[in-house]
């Protein structure tokens, strides 16, 4: 896959190696490759995370939502260069735009530097996103305080880490999860 990336957008040169722990993480968790999902890449840069899904799963309907007007604008061009359909993108901040969007799947590696406040609003946006059947796949690093994401996490809905790996924890809320099923297992990995 080529991409066009620019400086001053994050992901500039390469793949990170937290974006590779969550890709790796969803691939793993999501063995159910013939079924059709409507899957958000939230936060999503360069169209990264939902390029390199969308090669994997080519009948899932992928959407994009990026703040940033020029990595909005590189996400375009770079499914029009690997010749691939998202479905919908946006340029915007969170999924106010977008009020009874339902996702089967959506991807968040949050912008941490925003603050610890704009992180949790992601979430909670892209929570409030999932269908009944839905799961929210996010990356934190072990420096940007994984730790106490997974705890606020786990306060609010079932969580589980699924991968912790090169420095990155990856964390799963599924809408359908009782809390006894995986309660806990944040603190088991």
């Amino acid at each position: 896959m080529r991409l066009w990336t620019d400086h001053g957008i994050f992901n500039h040169g390469g793949l990170d190696r937290g974006t590779e722990v969550l890709l790796e993480a969803i691939v793993s968790d999501c063995s159910d490759f013939t079924s059709k999902k409507h899957v958000l890449d939230f936060c999503a840069g360069t169209g990264i995370v939902a390029l390199l899904l969308a090669t994997k799963y080519p009948n899932w309907d992928f959407c994009c939502v990026e703040i940033n007007e020029r990595a909005h604008q590189l996400l375009l061009k770079n499914a029009e260069l690997n010749r691939l359909r998202l479905v919908k993108t946006a340029c915007q901040d969170g999924l106010s735009a977008w009020p009874n969007q339902q996702f089967d799947l959506i991807a968040l590696n949050p912008p941490i530097r925003s603050g610890k406040a704009n992180v949790h609003r992601l979430i909670e946006e892209a929570y409030q996103a999932l269908d009944q059947e839905g799961s929210l796949y996010i990356v934190f690093g072990k420096k940007q305080g994984a730790e106490s994401y997974g705890r606020y996490l786990a306060e609010r809905w079932p969580t589980q880490r699924l991968l912790r790996q090169r420095g990155f924890d990856v964390f799963c809320v599924r809408r359908n999860s009782s809390a006894d099923e995986v309660m806990g297992e944040i603190d088991r990995c």
